[in-house]
């Protein structure tokens, strides 16, 4: 029932339950994958369930197999985890229809409507997020931002997020914790809670160099990359610091210096002409040279002698 899909917030987790189900997140995971999510190609899919059920309505009276619609509604929830309430949703409806209620359960323009919705519900969300959650946007508290962009009266509709009121209540979620739960009745109730928290909580967001996608700039620190997987199962993360890494070798002799007598000192232990032990020893004493160099506390001519005698 879709009254028993609820959501809630227990310190930095997201938590999602419904059918004896459970997913969780990271705080704010939920709306970065959201905005994430590409409407674009999912629109035919909605197409489809629109024309679909707007069948199915026209021809209420005769025999119909609901499967294949049930089908096309999970492979909708697979898209986003909000969506899961949409087809948790439908899969009552299409039931009841199944069963000979068809008065009233099939209203075809729901689906409509949704997918405009959550295409404006992105547009909106991404707005905020540049004119006031990013590391960088105008300064001041998160609070005082959006009431200055509230107050706006140039302020077009497509800009605006719209709150609404959403069901939430305390409840009793295990055996030592009570918070505020949200059993929504749509989908934009689930969109506004995670946004409305992180506002709350004054989250701030940067944008990460590599893929461009916004990420928790709180989780993690002054990195100036997230740990989405971007490439060849490598994050991003893992790809920009290979990146300042190699930039950092071009612009550095000593990088340069350094880069090269690891690797010729590395071979001679493949060629059994050093131990490890002593390539170990050895690279302590090289990263002390290289440092002293890079902090200009002695020349690079000195650190070329070291390695020759070494």
């Amino acid at each position: 029932m879709i009254s028993d899909f609820k959501a809630y917030i227990i310190d930095d987790r997201e938590y999602f339950v419904w059918d004896k189900k459970q997913k969780d997140f990271a705080f704010t995971q939920s709306l970065l994958d959201f905005l994430d999510v590409d409407l674009e190609a999912a629109g035919a899919l909605f197409d489809l369930l629109w024309k679909d059920i707007r069948a199915l309505y026209q021809h209420r009276e005769e025999p119909a197999d609901v499967a294949p619609l049930l089908a096309r509604f999970e492979e909708i929830a697979k898209l986003h985890i909000y969506f899961e309430f949409l087809c948790l949703d439908w899969r009552e409806r299409l039931q009841r229809y199944a069963d000979g209620d068809r008065k009233d359960t099939l209203s075809y323009k729901n689906v409509s409507h949704m997918y405009a919705a959550a295409v404006g519900w992105q547009k909106h969300i991404r707005y905020l997020f540049e004119r006031i959650l990013v590391v960088g946007a105008p300064q001041g508290s998160i609070q005082s931002k959006l009431s200055n962009l509230h107050d706006r009266k140039d302020l077009r509709d497509i800009d605006r997020f719209e709150f609404a009121p959403v069901p939430v209540k305390l409840e009793r979620v295990s055996d030592s914790v009570f918070t505020d739960v949200l059993r929504p009745g749509r989908v934009q109730d689930l969109v506004s809670f995670f946004l409305g928290e992180i506002i709350r909580r004054e989250v701030t967001f940067k944008t990460c160099r590599c893929c461009g996608r916004y990420f928790h700039s709180y989780v993690h620190g002054n990195a100036e990359y997230c740990e989405r997987v971007f490439h060849e199962g490598k994050t991003c993360k893992e790809i920009g610091t290979a990146s300042v890494f190699r930039a950092r070798l071009e612009e550095s002799p000593a990088m340069q210096l350094y880069q090269w007598a690891y690797k010729t000192r590395f071979a001679r232990i493949k060629a059994k002409r050093l131990t490890k032990e002593a390539f170990t020893v050895w690279g302590e004493q090289a990263r002390v040279y290289r440092d002293k160099v890079l902090n200009g506390e002695i020349p690079l001519e000195e650190f070329e002698r070291w390695v020759k005698e070494n």
